[in-house]
């Protein structure tokens, strides 16, 4: 088996984060002015990117995330929108395990 169909990996998003305290102030700080789901982790990459700070994805399991249900609220901005229901789907199963179902029970519309 392929082993991105273990594990949880994010495709919408950056979630957990740890950041040392100097270069989140270097940044202007986490923006807790975003309403709704999401999009305060994509402002913060973008920003530590302007900034020229280094970021990188690793695996770290003394960091956890702490289950939270996601409600996608159709009053969202579209590209807010588009991130929360690709979270909320990807969230059920791997990318490969949901594109095997949709072909198998022929779920696309022509």
């Amino acid at each position: 088996m392929d082993s991105e169909e273990f594990g949880y990996w994010r495709q919408f998003g950056y979630g957990i984060v740890s950041v040392y305290n100097r270069d989140l102030i270097a940044v202007g700080g986490y923006d807790t002015d975003i309403n709704g789901w999401g999009m305060e982790d994509v402002n913060l990459y973008d920003r530590f990117i302007q900034n020229n700070i280094t970021i990188f994805r690793s695996v770290d399991p003394d960091l956890i995330h702490v289950y939270h249900r996601i409600h996608c609220d159709e009053q969202l901005s579209p590209q807010q929108y588009e991130m929360c229901l690709g979270t909320k789907f990807f969230s059920l199963d791997s990318i490969q395990t949901i594109s095997s179902f949709i072909q198998q029970n022929h779920l696309l519309i022509d």
